[in-house]
C-alpha cells in the first residue's frame, strides 16, 4: 500500500468571534449564526482545496501562522 500526501498550496484563516462555544451576542440568533457557520465551514472543506481554520482571536491568528510558518 502506498500514500500519497500531497500538501494544499493556499489557506484560509478566519478569524470570528461566532466560532467560540459561548454565546455571543445573548439572544436567540446565536444558536441559529454558530449554526449557520458551522455549515458554510463544512462547504468550504467540501468544495474547496483549502485548508481552513476558524479562529477566535487575533492571538490564535497569530500562533497558527508561526506555528505553519506563513510568515518567518
Amino acid at each position: 500500500m502506498s500514500v500519497r500526501l500531497k500538501r494544499n498550496e493556499f489557506c484560509v484563516i478566519w478569524r470570528d468571534n461566532n466560532f467560540s462555544s459561548k454565546p455571543e451576542y445573548n439572544n436567540k440568533f446565536d444558536a441559529i449564526f454558530k449554526a449557520f457557520l458551522k455549515e458554510r465551514m463544512k462547504y468550504i472543506e467540501k468544495t474547496s482545496n483549502f485548508n481552513t481554520y476558524p479562529c477566535e482571536t487575533s492571538e490564535e491568528v497569530l500562533n497558527l501562522i508561526r506555528k505553519k510558518n506563513i510568515i518567518k
